[in-house]
C-alpha cells in the first residue's frame, strides 16, 4: 500500500510540473523542502500528529510555506494533508526525484572496488556506463570493500552488477556443493 500511496502521489506531482514546464523549478524546491524537513524533523512530527487537527495543519502550512514556495508544491502539501498522506512526505518527493532524474536521463551510480580506483580507470567506467546505459549523464560513488577481493560491483538504481571475484566464488562454491 505505502508503495503505491509513493507512486501515485510523486506521478501526479510530476505530471503536474511536467505539464507546466517546470520540471526543474519544482526540483529544486522540492530538494530545498527535504532539506528543511531534515533540519526540522519536528516540523514533520508536527504534520503526522494525530492529535493535530487538519486544519490546524492546513494553516501552519499556508502560514511557513505560503509565497516562500511555489503555489504548486504548497498546493500539493494541502492535497497531502487533507487526504491524510503527510506521513508519506519524504518518500513521496524521493520517488518524485527519482522521475526527474529518468526524465533527464541522469542517474547515481555507486561503484564498489576492492581497491581504488585512479581517475583513468575511474574515467574509463564512467564512459563504459554511459555507453551501455540509457543514461546522458552518471554521478558515480566510489567506495572500497577489501572483502570482493576483486572485480567490482556496479549498482544504479534498483540494478546491481556484481562481477566480484567474492561473487564467483560464492556461485562457484554452491555449484560444487
Amino acid at each position: 500500500m505505502a508503495r503505491l500511496v509513493e507512486n501515485v502521489y510523486s506521478q501526479a506531482l510530476f505530471d503536474l510540473c511536467a505539464e507546466r514546464g517546470q520540471v526543474d523549478a519544482m526540483d529544486e524546491q522540492v530538494k530545498i523542502f527535504v532539506e528543511l524537513l531534515d533540519e526540522n524533523p519536528e516540523f514533520l512530527s508536527l504534520l503526522t500528529a494525530p492529535e493535530i487537527a487538519k486544519e490546524e495543519k492546513l494553516k501552519v502550512i499556508a502560514e511557513c510555506f505560503g509565497g516562500r514556495f511555489d503555489d504548486a508544491l504548497t498546493g500539493f502539501l494541502t492535497v497531502l494533508v487533507r487526504a491524510g498522506r503527510q506521513s508519506f512526505i519524504l518518500k513521496i518527493f524521493e520517488r518524485f526525484r527519482l522521475l526527474v532524474r529518468a526524465y533527464r536521463h541522469r542517474e547515481t551510480a555507486v561503484v564498489t572496488t576492492a581497491q581504488a580506483l585512479d581517475t583513468a580507470s575511474q574515467k574509463a567506467v564512467l564512459q563504459r556506463l554511459l555507453e551501455i546505459t540509457p543514461y546522458d549523464s552518471l554521478e558515480i560513488h566510489y567506495q572500497i570493500d577489501p572483502e570482493i577481493i576483486g572485480g567490482m560491483i556496479i549498482r544504479i538504481g534498483d540494478r546491481i552488477a556484481d562481477n566480484s571475484i567474492r561473487r564467483k566464488l560464492e556461485l562457484l562454491s554452491r555449484s560444487l556443493l
